[in-house]
């Protein structure tokens, strides 16, 4: 559910009281009234379900002008060294948070951990 252990398994159990059934590998196709159909990523298969409440994150990935500026690692995000957050080619180029290739999950939380590195 989360990139971070400690969160996930807190977000799971919440889930788990409020009875929130969770999915993941479904990308959303569509959304009519109050029923919302999603692709099985692994089996292709349509899958429609009812809801009252619908959270659907959308898919993540590298910007494209990031991916072709040559700054970047295969996957596309800016190619830095994961201890000083400085490019690995580059030595004046830095960066962090969601197009840095640090192998960490892409939010708020793990780019404020990250400024103390760039401070150093």
């Amino acid at each position: 559910m989360f990139g971070v252990p400690k969160y996930s398994k807190t977000l799971e159990q919440v889930a788990a009281e409020y009875g929130i059934k969770t999915t993941f590998k479904h990308p959303l196709v569509k959304v009519s009234g109050n029923k919302a159909t999603f692709q099985n990523l692994d089996s292709k298969e349509l899958v429609t379900r009812d809801f009252d409440f619908l959270h659907v994150v959308p898919p993540m990935g590298a910007h494209s002008y990031i991916a072709e500026s040559g700054l970047a690692d295969a996957a596309g995000y800016v190619d830095v060294d994961k201890n000083t957050l400085r490019h690995t080619k580059y030595n004046n180029v830095w960066a962090l948070g969601d197009c840095s290739s640090l192998p960490c999950s892409k939010t708020a939380a793990a780019v404020f951990s990250q400024t103390e590195v760039l401070h150093e």
